[in-house]
């Protein structure tokens, strides 16, 4: 199992790159959590840089971005520069609004994905939430069965998000924290781990909402987790800076290994 950080949340003028993600390797993170859009915007300096900082502290890399921004060579090119070191690529939801409401759009999702398969054979890669229950692949059986099929299909589970739904939709609450982890109907590659107060996306460090963090990682265990644990804090949702944020960081990584060790 590997514990890493979103990166882009801690990005910040000044700071370079290489000189954040070594402090994140120095608070105990084994993993960094980046975005491939922005990756592609790093010119060959930059890019050797990050190497060097990436070997030096034995990290591997995760990849999140969303279905509009995905680039097959943004992937090839980081597949090229991590090599084995790249464990996942995961995208947030898509999303298609009708007469009828709000649904996911499968079709979006489907046709990356399937590109994703063929670009990075062996990679793991899913979206975030996504299929949460043997209901939602009933609903989107059409597409979503052949995807489940696909050798390193899977998904990426937000607890912070699990929170939200537990406290405000009448579906989730029936069950605890763990049974939610147990009813997701795709392999977990990944988790993004951070808090709220159960009523907004605050993105706080572990212990400062409500979440049931300890009910999760229950979860994660019973269901054979080992994939990447990422702490997805981000001060700009609860009015904290980068700076001010980071040095809680090393206690929201020792707060969540705790809890997975049980």
């Amino acid at each position: 199992m590997r514990y890493g950080v979103a990166v882009w949340n801690y990005m910040e003028p000044g700071l370079p790159l290489t000189e954040l993600v070594q402090e994140l390797a120095g608070a105990g993170f084994d993993s960094l959590a980046l975005q491939p859009h922005f990756l592609a915007d790093l010119d060959a300096a930059a890019w050797r840089d990050l190497g060097r900082v990436v070997e030096r502290n034995d990290l591997t890399v995760t990849l999140h971005t969303n279905f509009p921004l995905f680039r097959a060579e943004h992937l090839r090119t980081a597949r090229e520069q991590f090599g084995a070191r790249l464990l996942d690529v995961t995208f947030d939801a898509a999303m298609e609004t009708t007469s009828c409401g709000m649904f996911y759009d499968i079709a979006t999702m489907a046709l990356v994905l399937r590109t994703v398969a063929e670009t990075a054979p062996g990679l793991r890669f899913g979206v975030e939430d996504f299929p949460l229950d043997a209901a939602a692949v009933d609903a989107y059986a059409e597409h979503l069965r052949p995807l489940l099929a696909l050798d390193g299909f899977g998904m990426l589970v937000d607890l912070g998000h699990l929170n939200l739904r537990r406290h405000q939709h009448p579906y989730f609450q029936g069950g605890d924290a763990a049974a939610y982890i147990r009813s997701v109907a795709a392999p977990i590659h990944e988790v993004h781990v951070h808090d709220n107060d159960g009523m907004r996306d605050l993105h706080q460090h572990p212990g400062a909402g409500n979440a049931d963090l300890a009910g999760a990682a229950r979860g994660l265990r019973e269901v054979g987790f080992d994939g990447v644990c990422t702490i997805e804090v981000a001060p700009s949702f609860h009015g904290a800076t980068p700076a001010e944020s980071r040095p809680a960081l090393r206690g929201s990584l020792q707060a969540w290994r705790a809890l997975m060790a049980g």
